[in-house]
Formats: C-alpha cells, sequence, structure tokens
C-alpha cells in the first residue's frame, strides 16, 4: 500500500514537470499485404497512471499481464476502419522505453477489405478521458509504396476523423 501511495505521489509530481500532454502515432499501410502497423509514442508517467486509475495494474514492469492491459486500452481507443468494411483488430507487437519518459508501442493488424482502399475512418481518444483539456494526438498516416501521407490532429472536441483516398 505504500509503495502505491509513493507510485502515485510521484506521478503526479512527474506530471507537473512536463506540462505537455501529446500521443504521437504513426500508422503505415501496405496494400499489396494487407497489413497495417501502428506506432505509438506515450508519455510513460500519464499512461501509467491513466491504466492505473483504469485497470487498478501498475504496467511500468512491462511484462505479459502488463502488456495485455496495454493492448486492450489501445484497441478501445485507437480504432481504424477502412471502406467501412470493419474495424482493424490491432495485436501488440512490443513495447519499448525509446527515452526515459517515452513508451513506444507497437501495434499490427490486418485489413479486411478486399476492396482498394477508398477510404479510412479513425477513431483517437488516447488519455483524452485522462486530460480533456490538455491532451492532443498527432498521427501521421503513411501508405507504402505511395506518396500518399496524411497527418490529423486530434483532441477532446475531435476525436474522429475520415481520410478518402479516391
Amino acid at each position: 500500500m505504500i509503495r502505491l501511495l509513493f507510485a502515485v505521489s510521484l506521478m503526479s509530481f512527474t506530471s507537473i514537470i512536463h506540462p505537455l500532454k501529446m500521443t504521437t502515432s504513426k500508422i503505415v499501410i501496405d496494400q499489396s499485404s494487407k497489413e497495417v502497423e501502428v506506432v505509438t509514442n506515450f508519455f510513460f508517467d500519464d499512461f501509467q497512471m491513466h491504466l492505473m486509475n483504469l485497470y487498478q495494474t501498475d504496467i511500468s514492469p512491462l511484462k505479459k499481464d502488463e502488456k495485455e492491459v496495454i493492448q486492450d486500452y489501445i484497441q478501445n481507443n485507437f480504432i481504424i476502419s477502412f471502406n467501412t468494411d470493419g474495424i482493424i483488430n490491432l495485436n501488440l507487437s512490443s513495447a519499448k522505453f525509446i527515452e526515459k519518459n517515452v513508451l513506444q508501442v507497437h501495434m499490427k493488424g490486418q485489413i479486411i477489405s478486399t476492396r482498394q482502399l477508398e477510404k479510412i475512418d479513425l477513431t483517437n481518444t488516447l488519455l483524452l478521458d485522462a486530460f480533456p483539456q490538455e491532451q492532443e494526438n498527432i498521427v501521421h498516416i503513411k501508405l507504402k509504396g505511395s506518396e500518399h501521407t496524411k497527418i490529423l490532429h486530434f483532441s477532446i472536441q475531435e476525436s474522429m476523423q475520415s481520410i478518402d483516398f479516391k
């Protein structure tokens, strides 16, 4: 119990240190192999505190159980649909620290649609419920083998966006 209180107070202190509340994600879509790769960077202290509040689990060990919590959270808050044919099921492939307070999460999925990519619907509510006024999520979308790229900004006012590729 004392360790939990210490961890919560430490997380409160470190969230004061960096007032920026942001995630960055990169989605790479390979239409020929029907694969989607998503790489998302989180400020770890914000992400850890939020998942502790939601799941009562400390994700800092980054072991199997903690990775399942991370996958569940992302699957519920980062939703991709192609051509309105269904939601991509993203599976966690890795989670690692790339800087002291930055956790990078890699997820992969398969495109269900058999048609040529015409439209992407993306919902990104990562950490928006934890920091509704401050949080901003930036997503860079890249079609592999193409010049098509798009950068999207998500906030509490705009958590769902669509892109047409027609």
